[in-house]
C-alpha cells in the first residue's frame, strides 16, 4: 500500500537509491516490524475514512469508535501480514491515537466517491503515518506537489501499483504460470488504471486530479504489458530490479512516450 516517487535528471542518483529502498520496504515481502506498522497505519486511516464518509462528515471519534482493528476480516486488507500480525500492528497504531489525524478536518463533508474526499485520506495518511508516528519513510508516502509529476514519477506510480497487487502473494513460492495469470488478469482489467490513484497520490496542481497517472498508466500498460510481465517473472519480489528495468535511470522516458 505504500507508494514512492522519484525525480528525473542528472545528479539525483542518491534520491533514486532512497526511493528504491522505500519501495522495497513497502512492496516486497516485509519482515521488519516498522514495515508492517507502516502498512497497518495506512489501512487504519482508510478504515477511518470509510467511517467518516458513511456518516457524511468528519467528526472526532472516541477510542471505541476508532478501533477499526476489531472489524471482521480487517486482515484481508493486508498485502503482507497474516491476521494476528496485522491486528497486533493495528492495535499499536490505534493506541497511539492516530485517529486524531482526522481532527483537523472536523466538520468537513465527505463522500465515499468524492475525489476531494479521497485527497483528505491521502493527507491523513501522511500526517499520521509519517509526521505523527514516523512508521513510514518519507519517500514511501506521497507528498503534495507544486509541479507536474516527472516521467519517472509516473512510471514508478504505475509499477508500484502493480507491485502492491503482487505483494499479496509469495512470488518466490508460486509458479511462473500463476504469476503470469495474475498479471494478465490485472493488466487487462479495464478499471486498473483508473482505480483509486486519487486515494494514494496527491493531485497534479495544474490538473487538479491524478489524471496524469491514469493516462500514463493506460498508455504504458497498453504498450508494455509483455515487458511488465517478463520483468516480474524474472525478478519476482525483487522490487529494485523491477524498477530499474521498467523505469530506467535517468528516467528519460521521452522515447518510450513517443512510442506509446
Amino acid at each position: 500500500m505504500a507508494r514512492v516517487t522519484r525525480r528525473c535528471g542528472s545528479g539525483i542518483v542518491a534520491l533514486k537509491v532512497l526511493a528504491v529502498l522505500a519501495l522495497s520496504c513497502a512492496l516486497s515481502v516485509c519482515h521488519a516490524y516498522d514495515c508492517l506498522k507502516c502498512e497497518a497505519c495506512q489501512l487504519y486511516q482508510e478504515q477511518l475514512f470509510d467511517i467518516h464518509c458513511r456518516t457524511g462528515v468528519v467528526t472526532e471519534l472516541d477510542e471505541s469508535e476508532g478501533n477499526v482493528c476489531e472489524n471482521e476480516h480487517f486482515w484481508h486488507l493486508s498485502e503482507h501480514a497474516h491476521s494476528d500480525e496485522l491486528k497486533e500492528a493495528c492495535e499499536k497504531v490505534h493506541e497511539e491515537g492516530t485517529r486524531g489525524a482526522w481532527n483537523i478536518f472536523n466538520g468537513t463533508e465527505v463522500d465515499c466517491d468524492s475525489h476531494a474526499s479521497h485527497q483528505l485520506l491521502v493527507e491523513a495518511k501522511r500526517n499520521a503515518c509519517f509526521y505523527a508516528l514516523g512508521v513510514c519513510p518519507d519517500l514511501a508516502l506521497p507528498q503534495k506537489l507544486d509541479r507536474a509529476r516527472t516521467d519517472c514519477e509516473l512510471c514508478d506510480a504505475v509499477i508500484s501499483k502493480i507491485a502492491g497487487f503482487l505483494s499479496r502473494y509469495e512470488l518466490d513460492h508460486i509458479s511462473d504460470y500463476r504469476i503470469e495469470g495474475l498479471l494478465i488478469r490485472k493488466l487487462e482489467d479495464e478499471y486498473f488504471c483508473s482505480a483509486d490513484f486519487d486515494k494514494d497520490f496527491f493531485d497534479d496542481p495544474d490538473l487538479g486530479s491524478t489524471e496524469d497517472i491514469q493516462q500514463y498508466c493506460s498508455a504504458y500498460v497498453k504498450k508494455h504489458s509483455e515487458k511488465i510481465i517478463a520483468s516480474f517473472l524474472k525478478h519476482k519480489s525483487k522490487v529494485m530490479e523491477v524498477l530499474t528495468e521498467l523505469c530506467p535511470a535517468p528516467c528519460d522516458l521521452n522515447e518510450a512516450k513517443e512510442e506509446l
